[in-house]
């Protein structure tokens, strides 16, 4: 079996081989970015572990107003050319407009990208939403000490951000999901 983190090799590897179990093992969204058909019983060649993000960002909004109360602009930065991270955003900003919060998108593609855009976010938000990518997860220490130094509370998907002077994670922990994964 072939083990991949990343949608874009899933998706590669299932046109190259019907042959090749492939483990996919985690994914934000894997019914409706068409990774999978159903989440029960999948198909034979993707298991697949869900992170649930679409139905967690409604969640983690919930606890960022426990910590905000009065928030009403709330920054998502990500890398919005990744189909799981524009869902989770979709999501966020229905329920955020139910709530009254304004979310604005900061992009950020490249570490370099970070910085510039913690600026802009510094100016127009009250708190930071970083939905989980490869990008932000190598980049957590930079985003959390900038946004420590302008004062903004953070709100995250995984535990691993918080460790690294986040303010608050809600979501699964991927290293206790290996084995699951692992299992299949």
């Amino acid at each position: 079996p072939v083990v991949v983190f990343a949608p874009s090799v899933c998706a590669c590897l299932t046109l190259a081989t019907l042959s090749s179990p492939i483990l996919f093992a985690f994914s934000s969204a894997p019914v409706v970015t068409c990774l999978v058909i159903r989440l029960a019983r999948p198909c034979c060649y993707i298991p697949c572990l869900s992170l649930l993000a679409l139905y967690l960002a409604v969640k983690r909004l919930d606890l960022l107003r426990d910590v905000v109360p009065c928030i009403h602009r709330l920054a998502a930065m990500a890398d919005f050319s990744l189909q799981e991270i524009i869902l989770e955003l979709e999501s966020l900003q229905a329920a955020a407009k139910t709530l009254g919060i304004d979310v604005m998108r900061s992009e950020i593609r490249l570490a370099e990208n970070i910085a510039p855009a913690m600026e802009q976010v510094k100016v127009n938000a009250q708190a930071l939403y970083v939905p989980a990518s490869r990008l932000a997860n190598a980049n957590r220490l930079l985003i959390n000490e900038l946004a420590l130094a302008a004062r903004l509370p953070t709100l995250f998907g995984f535990q691993v951000y918080v460790e690294s002077v986040g303010l608050i994670s809600y979501g699964p922990n991927p290293p206790q999901l290996c084995p699951s994964a692992a299992a299949h």
